[in-house]
């Protein structure tokens, strides 16, 4: 009898012991890594390359879905706080598992043209910083970055 409760508690321990843990918090972390630059001509064709690495326990960004918007920035300067949503970056496929804790390096691009542009009361230069934030599959928001200032210089 002794040795059929030792088997059923080894048996247990062994069981909790493999179960499959979540492999870090499913809440999404962001950190700010840096600009490419901080100035830009206002409306121009240059890019400004925003980088920031991501740090998801369970790994569920919504990576292959095309309709879906990952990535959400602020403008500083818009007074209502309106976000612009855009999708991630494409990664190599087969790079992230669900359930797999996921860290890596992520870099967007914005155009001069679309999101640098002087406002018409600031018409010798400007100033505005990104806030960014990403929600993964399961609608769980990261925490909130900000970019160094960038500067929009008249043409």
């Amino acid at each position: 009898m002794k040795l059929y409760s030792v088997l059923l508690i080894a048996a247990v321990t062994g069981f909790i012991a493999c179960k499959k843990t979540s492999s870090g918090d499913p809440i999404p972390k962001i950190a700010y890594s840096g600009l490419s630059k901080d100035s830009v001509v206002n409306a121009g064709k240059d890019t400004i390359s925003i980088m920031f690495t991501i740090v998801d326990g369970d790994g569920d960004m919504p990576f292959d879905d095309d309709s879906t918007k990952e990535i959400f920035i602020r403008d500083s300067r818009t007074p209502t706080n309106a976000e612009i949503g855009l999708k991630m970056p494409e990664f190599p496929k087969g790079l992230v598992k669900d359930g797999q804790s996921l860290d890596m390096k992520c870099t967007i691009n914005l155009d001069a043209f679309t999101y640098f542009v002087l406002r018409p009361s600031r018409p010798d230069g400007d100033t505005l910083s990104f806030d960014i934030y990403v929600k993964d599959r399961a609608g769980n928001k990261s925490n909130m970055i900000t970019t160094r200032p960038i500067y929009i210089l008249p043409k």
